[in-house]
């Protein structure tokens, strides 16, 4: 039976959104398991076997790879393979890499490469160079070092370390050519969805962006993130219209405006649809 983690069930404290277990040499391996939280693997040297309900390849120093939840996977064949695993829940993962969503990397590192490797049972396509992991491991040391010392103000060195680690993967894992990785033309394609929201964004645009028909764009963004290309971009429009009611006096019209919805009774009825209360009505409410 596969053994599914908890937080609860090995004493991992997830308080703060993110955990990171120690560098370890992985001799002989680690069984296959589940977890409730979003896992990322830093291959800090070495080699090794990883397992996985998908079939089992071959890391090395410099593998970057991240499973989801619910997704079974483990070590084996260790030849001094010594890693780094960050456990992440989704709130934080979400807060934390909101302006790194413009960057095509990090739709591949969180999104799109873990779904690839289990439909086309393939192994990680990620991988820093010798010269990319350096920094890396600077700042995974100086991460751990504080989750350790927990000295005064911790927290917020943790996260500017990770906020920190995530930008540099992302900005390496965006300079990924489409011949490396055949999902980078969807991670730019998607980003650039993130950049330019507001404007006016045709359907045959971003397939031709991704190098697909806009048939087989749509199937592909439904199989990646469970929805259609218009509904993600109309997310983005409702989120930044959120953030402008209750943290501007502009007008809902100018607010309508600047996120992208052509008139602001078009944006009114999308709005509510989405949070079941007015602009006006969602702005005069109280902040949860």
């Amino acid at each position: 039976m596969i053994r599914r983690y908890r937080p609860e069930d090995s004493n991992l404290d997830l308080s703060l959104g993110i955990q990171c277990g120690p560098h370890q040499f992985v001799e002989p391996g680690f069984e296959l398991h589940t977890h409730e939280f979003v896992e990322m693997v830093v291959v800090l040297g070495g080699r090794g076997l990883h397992l996985s309900s998908y079939g089992d390849y071959e890391i090395g120093a410099g593998d970057v790879f991240v499973i989801h939840r619910d997704v079974a996977h483990g070590f084996t064949e260790s030849r001094g393979m010594k890693i780094v695993n960050f456990m992440i829940t989704e709130s934080f993962l979400d807060d934390t890499g909101r302006w790194l969503r413009r960057l095509p990397g990090y739709h591949s590192l969180f999104v799109l490469e873990p779904v690839y490797r289990c439909r086309q049972k393939i192994r990680n396509r990620l991988r820093l160079s010798a010269s990319e992991l350096k920094p890396v491991a600077r700042l995974v040391n100086s991460f751990t070092e504080e989750l350790v010392n927990k000295r005064p103000a911790y927290q917020a060195i943790v996260i500017a370390h990770w906020q920190m680690l995530l930008a540099h993967l992302c900005r390496v894992f965006s300079d990924v050519a489409d011949g490396e990785a055949p999902f980078s033309p969807l991670a730019d394609t998607i980003a650039f969805m993130e950049l330019h929201y507001a404007e006016k964004l045709s359907l045959r645009d971003l397939a031709r962006r991704a190098h697909l028909s806009p048939n087989h764009f749509i199937r592909m963004f439904r199989q990646y993130y469970g929805m259609t290309p218009a509904r993600y971009v109309n997310d983005l429009r409702i989120d930044r219209a959120r953030e402008l009611l209750r943290g501007t006096e502009r007008s809902v019209t100018d607010i309508a405006l600047s996120c992208g919805f052509g008139d602001s009774n078009y944006f009114a009825r999308a709005f509510r649809k989405v949070e079941g209360l007015t602009p006006r009505a969602y702005r005069k409410s109280p902040d949860e």
